[in-house]
């Protein structure tokens, strides 16, 4: 009632609408909705395995390795900008950080980095989420 609505749908129009795309929800249909909503939930969910019923269904019908990958998020590639365009903008922000809440002239911050860049680890949403903390912090104080 909340989360598809307020964010997952939400995220998926605007996504779509830039780039001209017309996005259906099939699953959401309000007649198949009705009609999942008959089936008894013992046949729906076996233990902590969900969509147990649709994976049944479509078995031989999609490939194994489909069936059978774990669930991944639609997420934007801020490691794969972070390693190329956004590099040389946050190294610059990393140069001029003042220490304040984020300190991200630290060792730990740092080595991140450096693993990140080296494709050693992917880093890439922790560094985002700490230059993004900065650079919010920077906001306010030239506010005030």
């Amino acid at each position: 009632k909340t989360w598809l609505l307020d964010d997952i749908l939400t995220k998926v129009d605007r996504a779509s609408m830039a780039c001209s795309l017309e996005v259906r929800v099939p699953f959401l249909a309000p007649d198949l909705v009705l009609q999942v909503m008959q089936i008894p939930s013992e046949f729906k969910l076996r233990g902590f395995q969900r969509k147990y019923l649709l994976e049944r269904i479509m078995r031989g019908r999609l490939p194994r390795a489909v069936l059978g990958r774990r669930k991944r998020g639609f997420n934007a590639p801020v490691s794969h900008w972070l390693r190329g365009e956004w590099r040389e903008g946050f190294d610059a922000v990393l140069r001029d950080a003042d220490s304040g809440i984020v300190d991200l002239r630290s060792p730990l911050v740092t080595r991140l980095w450096k693993e990140h860049c080296a494709g050693q680890r992917d880093h890439g949403f922790r560094l985002w989420n700490l230059a993004s903390l900065l650079l919010w912090e920077r906001s306010v104080l030239a506010r005030t």
